[in-house]
Protein backbone atom coordinates (compact mmCIF):
# COMPACT_ATOMS: atom_id res chain seq x y z
CA UNK A 1 0.00 0.00 0.00
CA UNK A 2 1.47 3.70 -1.01
CA UNK A 3 0.69 6.00 2.04
CA UNK A 4 1.03 9.38 1.61
CA UNK A 5 3.06 11.60 3.86
CA UNK A 6 4.22 15.08 4.60
CA UNK A 7 7.45 15.99 5.76
CA UNK A 8 8.49 18.44 8.40
CA UNK A 9 8.95 20.97 5.87
CA UNK A 10 5.77 20.33 4.20
CA UNK A 11 6.42 18.45 1.11
CA UNK A 12 4.35 15.87 0.04
CA UNK A 13 6.47 12.14 -0.09
CA UNK A 14 5.06 8.24 -0.56
CA UNK A 15 5.71 5.65 2.07
CA UNK A 16 5.55 2.27 0.91
CA UNK A 17 4.15 -0.65 2.96
CA UNK A 18 3.26 -4.23 2.38
CA UNK A 19 1.64 -6.94 4.48
CA UNK A 20 2.95 -10.16 4.58
CA UNK A 21 1.58 -13.55 6.00
CA UNK A 22 3.49 -16.15 7.59
CA UNK A 23 2.48 -19.52 6.09
CA UNK A 24 2.65 -21.70 8.89
CA UNK A 25 0.83 -19.80 11.55
CA UNK A 26 -1.11 -17.16 9.22
CA UNK A 27 -0.14 -14.09 11.62
CA UNK A 28 0.20 -11.53 9.36
CA UNK A 29 2.95 -8.32 9.88
CA UNK A 30 3.60 -5.06 7.89
CA UNK A 31 6.84 -4.32 6.88
CA UNK A 32 7.69 -0.29 5.50
CA UNK A 33 10.08 -0.12 2.61
CA UNK A 34 10.56 3.05 2.13
CA UNK A 35 9.73 6.85 1.47
CA UNK A 36 9.75 8.12 -2.08
CA UNK A 37 9.68 11.85 -3.53
CA UNK A 38 7.80 10.64 -6.22
CA UNK A 39 4.44 8.28 -6.54
CA UNK A 40 5.89 6.67 -9.42
CA UNK A 41 8.65 5.68 -7.72
CA UNK A 42 6.87 4.15 -4.50
CA UNK A 43 4.83 2.03 -7.25
CA UNK A 44 7.48 0.59 -9.27
CA UNK A 45 8.77 -0.46 -5.47
CA UNK A 46 6.16 -1.35 -4.02
CA UNK A 47 5.27 -3.81 -7.29
CA UNK A 48 8.81 -4.64 -7.25
CA UNK A 49 8.46 -6.32 -3.77
CA UNK A 50 4.84 -7.57 -4.09
CA UNK A 51 6.56 -9.66 -7.01
CA UNK A 52 9.24 -10.64 -4.50
CA UNK A 53 6.46 -11.77 -1.82
CA UNK A 54 4.12 -13.88 -4.42
CA UNK A 55 7.75 -15.49 -5.77
CA UNK A 56 8.92 -16.48 -1.85
CA UNK A 57 12.36 -14.45 -2.06
CA UNK A 58 10.85 -11.42 0.16
CA UNK A 59 13.70 -10.67 3.04
CA UNK A 60 12.87 -7.63 5.32
CA UNK A 61 15.79 -5.33 5.25
CA UNK A 62 15.65 -6.61 8.99
CA UNK A 63 17.01 -10.24 8.13
CA UNK A 64 19.55 -9.14 5.42
CA UNK A 65 21.06 -7.02 7.86
CA UNK A 66 21.37 -10.26 10.13
CA UNK A 67 22.61 -12.29 7.17
CA UNK A 68 25.47 -10.13 6.21
CA UNK A 69 26.18 -10.19 10.11
CA UNK A 70 26.28 -13.74 10.56
CA UNK A 71 29.97 -15.55 9.42
CA UNK A 72 29.89 -19.21 7.84
CA UNK A 73 32.21 -21.58 10.17
CA UNK A 74 35.39 -22.08 9.21
CA UNK A 75 36.22 -25.59 8.00
CA UNK A 76 39.50 -26.89 9.05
Amino acid sequence: MICQRESAKGKRRYQVRVDVVDPLNGARKRYTIGTYDLKRDAAAVELATKSEIQRGIFAPSSLRRAQHSIQPNEVV
